[in-house]
C-alpha cells in the first residue's frame, strides 16, 4: 500500500512512520514544511521518503499524491503561541490547507483520507462526558480552524463521496513530545522538569483532570484505520476515556522517580481545557475495542527517553 502522511516529521508522524515500517508491504511518503521542528525536518525514518513543502502548494500535492492508496493528513499549526499570534494564517493551514488535501485525495482516485482534528473543537461547551453529538464552541483561533477543516474534509465524504475518516485525539503523549506541543504538553513538562530536578509547573491546585491518550495507541488506531479501511460518516472522538489529575501524575512519576517532585502551583492558561473527558462509545464501536496502554509505562518510557536526551550533547 502506498501512503502518504503530511506532517509525517512530526511528533505523532515520526510514532507513526516508525510503526508502519514493520510491515514490508507498506510504502511510506511524508510531506513535510518542517515548520514545527527546531532544524527542520529530522529524525527521519529509515525506508521512508521524505517530501519536503507545504499542504498549501497545491501543485506539489497534485505530485505526492498521485499513486497514493491512503493519506494520513496530519500537518497544521500545532503550536499554542503561534496559532494565538497568527490566527489567519493558522485557518489556512488547518482549514484551507484540510480541504487542499481532501482535493488531492479525490484527484487520486478517492483516495481513503484519514485526517486529524482536536479534540478543542467543543471549546466552551461544558457537557462532559464528551460526546460527538454536543455543539462544538471553539474559543479560540487553533480550535475554530480544526473545526472549519473538519467541515471541509466533511463535505468532501458526502458531497462527492470521497472515503473520510476524522479523529479528533484528546490529549495526546509520548516519548518524544516538545514542552511546548499543543497536546499533552503538560505530561512532557513534568517528565522534563522531574529529570532536571527543577519544580514541575503545576496549573491550579492541580487537581483538574485530563484525558490522556498514550501516542503508541494512537498510532494503533491509525494503523487499524489505515489497513482495514476505516471510514465514517461523522467524527470520532480518540481518547482514553479516563480521568487523570495533574497530582495522580506527579504521584505516578513520584513512584517512578522513589522520591517527592518539587511542585511550583500558576494559574491555568487561558481557555485550557480542564476536566474534559471523552465519550469513548463511538471509537468503540467503530473499532471494536478500545487500546489503552498502561500510564506508569508512558511514564516509564517517557522518564528513561528524558534521561537517555540528556547524556547526549546539545540534545
Amino acid at each position: 500500500m502506498q501512503l502518504l502522511i503530511t506532517g509525517g516529521a512530526g511528533f505523532i508522524g515520526r510514532h507513526l512512520c516508525t510503526r508502519l515500517r514493520t510491515n514490508p508491504n507498506h510504502s511510506i511518503r511524508v510531506l513535510d514544511d518542517g515548520s514545527g521542528l527546531p532544524n527542520g525536518i529530522s529524525s527521519e525514518v529509515d525506508g521512508v521518503e521524505y517530501v519536503s513543502g507545504s499542504v498549501l502548494d497545491r501543485g506539489l500535492l497534485s505530485d505526492v499524491t498521485q499513486d497514493v492508496d491512503c493519506i494520513v493528513h496530519l500537518a497544521g499549526v500545532t503550536h499554542p503561541a503561534i496559532a494565538y499570534s497568527n490566527p489567519a494564517e493558522t485557518f489556512e493551514i488547518n482549514a484551507l490547507g484540510s480541504a487542499y488535501v481532501a482535493e488531492a485525495a479525490m484527484s487520486a482516485n478517492n483516495a481513503h483520507l484519514i485526517c486529524m482534528s482536536s479534540g478543542s473543537v467543543y471549546g466552551a461547551n461544558p457537557a462532559t462526558p464528551t460526546h460527538e453529538g454536543l455543539t462544538p464552541l471553539p474559543q479560540e483561533p487553533y480550535a475554530a480552524s480544526k473545526l472549519a477543516g473538519e467541515a471541509m474534509v466533511m463535505s468532501y465524504r458526502h458531497a462527492y463521496g470521497l472515503p473520510v475518516l476524522l479523529l479528533r485525539p484528546f490529549e495526546v503523549f509520548g516519548t518524544g513530545q516538545p514542552t511546548d506541543h499543543r497536546s499533552g504538553a503538560q505530561v512532557a513538562g513534568l517528565i522534563s522538569a522531574a529529570s532536571n530536578k527543577q519544580p514541575a509547573r503545576i496549573p491550579n491546585d492541580g487537581r483538574t483532570a485530563s484525558d490522556l491518550l498514550a501516542v503508541n495507541d494512537l498510532v494503533t488506531y491509525l494503523v487499524r484505520a489505515i489497513e482495514r479501511k476505516i471510514s465514517y460518516s461523522a467524527p470520532i472522538n480518540v481518547a482514553s476515556g479516563i480521568r487523570v489529575t495533574t497530582l495522580e501524575l506527579v504521584a505516578l512519576i513520584s513512584s517512578l522517580l522513589a522520591e517527592p517532585m518539587m511542585l511550583e502551583h500558576v494559574l491555568a492558561p487561558p481557555n485550557a481545557d480542564q476536566n474534559r473527558i471523552a465519550d469513548t462509545t463511538r471509537l468503540r464501536a467503530v473499532f471494536g475495542e478500545l487500546y489503552r496502554t498502561p500510564m506508569i509505562e508512558v511514564l516509564s518510557e517517557m522518564l528513561i527517553a528524558e534521561r537517555a536526551k540528556q547524556l547526549v550533547p546539545n540534545a
